[in-house]
């Protein structure tokens, strides 16, 4: 087979044709914690140019809509890099219902819409690039830093229901000005749809309706929409129907396993690789032994080849680049 760009890779697996090689991604936060759209798309160019992967998922920081929204983050820290909150504006169960439908051409997720229009103006039409977009309830959650979340399900649900209103509306308008600026997608994050979380009753309606008026929204537009399920004991029946090309999820720390997943999902399945394992303490020799077992578990049709999650911070050069030459060995 003829070698193919990596945007005819990437379509040709979504849609379940056959490739001339198993796509691979990985991403993770950047050390230097940029905000700004410049220092956020040099980072992220510099990556890409460095490890050459066949899609970019963007890497702003997880509180990004929080701080959108006026909340103070933690400087990034720890393995993955990653912002916690230092301050939130809801504080009292009445301040779901105050939040704002944020504008996507003003404040920090302007910049999150002109880091997509710059890494594509770098990268040019060829290479798939989605943005992370987190799902209503996930920024609901974040938000829970001075009132419980668990409350707010529990005893403060209209008010709470405000609030997730008010986040999908400014995440509905967000996407659209992303698309605008150049994504082909986005990398659509749950943490909720787990049951250590959330009743399955509670996922339903509070997390599930909310998700799908959004992918509803970009499913016509997006040509790579793909679902991160976070966390451990996931909900993987409930987001089976969602209308999105792919699902990534954490194999090392949840069900299904990779070769259980084809059971009950019909998407492209995006994992695999053991972020904390040989991508991070191994060798070389040891990461290029784990993509080829991941591949002969799962099997190369409708799959890319990455991790269940970021990556941490510390994983080697030499190992991520081995990774990249596995796929092309097989």
């Amino acid at each position: 087979m003829a070698t193919m760009s990596k945007r005819e890779r990437v379509m040709a697996v979504l849609s379940g044709e056959r490739a001339d090689r198993v796509p691979i991604s990985l991403w993770g936060h950047f050390p230097s914690d940029p905000h700004r759209a410049e220092d956020l798309a040099a980072a992220t160019i510099e990556s890409q140019r460095r490890f050459d992967w066949d899609f970019v998922k963007l890497m702003p920081s997880g509180m990004y809509y929080p701080e959108a929204l006026g909340c103070i983050l933690t400087p990034a820290s720890g393995p993955g890099a990653v912002n916690g909150l230092a301050d939130s504006i809801v504080k009292q169960p009445e301040d779901w219902e105050r939040l704002p439908v944020l504008d996507p051409r003003q404040g920090w997720l302007a910049e999150h819409v002109r880091a997509v229009k710059l890494v594509r103006e770098a990268l040019g039409p060829d290479v798939p690039i989605i943005q992370t977009l987190f799902s209503p309830l996930t920024v609901a959650h974040k938000l829970s830093l001075h009132l419980p979340f668990e409350r707010s399900v529990r005893e403060y649900r209209s008010s709470l229901e405000a609030g997730l209103r008010a986040i999908t509306e400014g995440s509905k308008r967000f996407a659209e000005a992303t698309l605008e600026a150049g994504a082909d997608g986005f990398f659509f994050a749950t943490q909720e749809a787990n049951r250590d979380t959330l009743t399955e009753a509670d996922f339903l309606s509070l997390g599930k309706r909310y998700d799908l008026e959004i992918l509803d929204l970009v499913a016509g537009r997006a040509s790579f929409l793909l679902l991160h399920v976070c966390r451990e004991n996931i909900m993987a029946e409930l987001v089976a129907d969602y209308p999105v090309h792919a699902i990534n999820w954490e194999v090392q720390k949840t069900r299904p396993t990779l070769a259980g997943a084809r059971a009950i999902w019909r998407q492209t399945l995006v994992g695999g690789l053991d972020r904390y394992g040989p991508l991070l303490n191994g060798t070389p020799d040891d990461v290029r032994a784990e993509v080829q077992h991941v591949l002969a578990e799962v099997g190369p049709e409708r799959f890319i080849v990455s991790a269940g999650c970021a990556i941490p911070t510390a994983c080697p050069t030499a190992n991520l680049l081995a990774a990249r030459a596995a796929v092309e060995t097989r």
